[in-house]
């Protein structure tokens, strides 16, 4: 489609209204955010290196845990059947991963992926060496503050009522909820001591 126009010498000049219309859009701009990504039993790995295929950052925990056929502890999942991803929401990235192979889900609000706060993943890469192996070093101690960082209480804030030194132990923690404290027993591997995350950057 073209539109006329007279010049200053009263011929008429065309010009492409549809160039001129494109010009104007803005461009589009991709936003990005960390996603939890919900794998088959057992998928973890092959759905890491399919989203490393498309050029992604992903971050898979990993944490010795007992092995009941040996007497060597095995290296596997921090947390079993997840993983994050940062994807764009603009260059369907999310479109993609739900058809992936190996992939149930991305975590969200029902049906609507939703990313979660990149500082929980900053957090815990801070006590990751460069294969994604979490450090168990030190042991979380009775009193230290700590973040839940995996279940249906991720994000809030406590006090440990216990000291571990093993990531599948279980142990009590002093949960912040609605303006008191409130008792539960959670698995290690699923807190992250808030002292050792800031001495880890």
């Amino acid at each position: 489609m073209s539109t006329q126009r007279r010049g200053a010498d009263g011929s008429r000049v065309e010009r492409s209204a549809r160039h001129s219309y494109r010009s104007s859009r803005p461009a589009m701009r991709a936003k990005w955010g960390w996603f939890v990504v919900h794998t088959q039993p057992r998928k973890e790995f092959f759905v890491r290196e399919r989203v490393e295929d498309l050029q992604r950052r992903v971050f898979l925990p990993l944490a010795e845990t007992p092995c009941p056929r040996r007497l060597q502890r095995a290296l596997g999942p921090l947390f079993p059947g997840y993983l994050f991803a940062q994807l764009s929401v603009g260059r369907g990235d999310l479109a993609v991963l739900r058809w992936m192979h190996g992939v149930k889900r991305i975590l969200g609000d029902g049906e609507n992926p939703l990313p979660i706060d990149r500082n929980i993943v900053r957090e815990i890469r801070a006590r990751a060496d460069r294969t994604g192996r979490i450090a168990f070093g030190r042991a979380l101690r009775a009193g230290q503050r700590v973040r839940v960082l995996n279940g249906p209480l991720v994000g809030l804030e406590g006090v440990l009522d216990g000291t571990v030194t093993r990531p599948e132990e279980r142990v009590a923690v002093l949960l912040e909820i609605f303006e008191r404290a409130t008792r539960a027993v959670l698995p290690a591997r699923e807190l992250l001591g808030l002292d050792d995350a800031t001495n880890a950057r």
